[in-house]
């Protein structure tokens, strides 16, 4: 269901709100029940399946790597139930099926950081796409732009005097758009927004691609290394094709 009626749906409802959220799950997957139990999750979490699915994998991400739980906790403005899921509930996942103590996840977040430099990232040439009703696109580069997103052969990617962080971290938001929607199957019913954004995204490595082989021929070093950094993404484009990324 589109957000709109979502918020419809669960502000209009008479019934108690435990009841309004279960005729919603149900209308939003009429052919599957949904298993609560505590117990069954944590055999589920530890099952091939999970494994098979991905949901294992990122799991272990979030243990050894990011965090990254989404919580709701009493006195907050979480306008889910508060207090059923809290920090220490993904904790105690962690523990019980990689056998990591709190304070392990704690340091291993740490390192995370160490290593990339979170809200102080340096890196040039990435481009952070959000959903702008996407709640997680918190926790990506998130500084509003308007056009400052697309790529510019005349900005500077030094790490000294010039160095755009604007530019060499841009941020471009999809409007209405929800968690990654426009990496999904591209289908007929996808609004002209979510096209958009593939296409924003398609120009603007093709742009990195030209400004490459520009300073290339002029003798200029964008990336790094002997030849430029060009190759690189001459393989990546010879390998996605303009039908992939759109």
């Amino acid at each position: 269901l589109p957000q709109n009626k979502i918020c419809t749906f669960l502000t209009t409802s008479n019934d108690p709100p435990t009841q309004t959220l279960a005729a919603l799950s149900k209308r939003q997957s009429p052919n599957s029940c949904k298993n609560i139990d505590y117990s069954s999750l944590l055999t589920f979490l530890s099952s091939p399946q999970a494994i098979t699915d991905g949901t294992h994998s990122w799991l272990w991400q979030t243990c050894t790597e990011m965090g990254f739980y989404q919580t709701c906790h009493l006195n907050s403005t979480c306008p889910y139930g508060r207090g059923y899921h809290t920090l220490n509930l993904d904790l105690e996942i962690c523990q019980m099926i990689f056998g990591l103590s709190a304070e392990e996840v704690a340091r291993n977040v740490e390192d995370t950081l160490d290593t990339y430099g979170g809200w102080d990232m340096e890196g040039t040439r990435i481009l952070s796409v959000n959903g702008d009703i996407d709640p997680w696109s918190a926790l990506s580069m998130n500084v509003k732009s308007d056009d400052d997103w697309r790529w510019s052969s005349s900005s500077s990617y030094d790490d000294g005097e010039g160095y755009d962080r604007r530019t060499a971290l841009p941020t471009y938001w999809s409007k209405g758009a929800s968690h990654h929607f426009w990496t999904h199957e591209v289908k007929s019913s996808d609004g002209i927004d979510i096209m958009q954004t593939r296409e924003n995204i398609y120009s603007w490595v093709i742009d990195l691609i030209d400004a490459a082989t520009k300073m290339e021929k002029d003798g200029q070093n964008l990336v790094g290394g002997g030849d430029g950094g060009v190759g690189g993404y001459k393989n990546l484009l010879d390998r996605i094709g303009t039908t992939d990324v759109l």
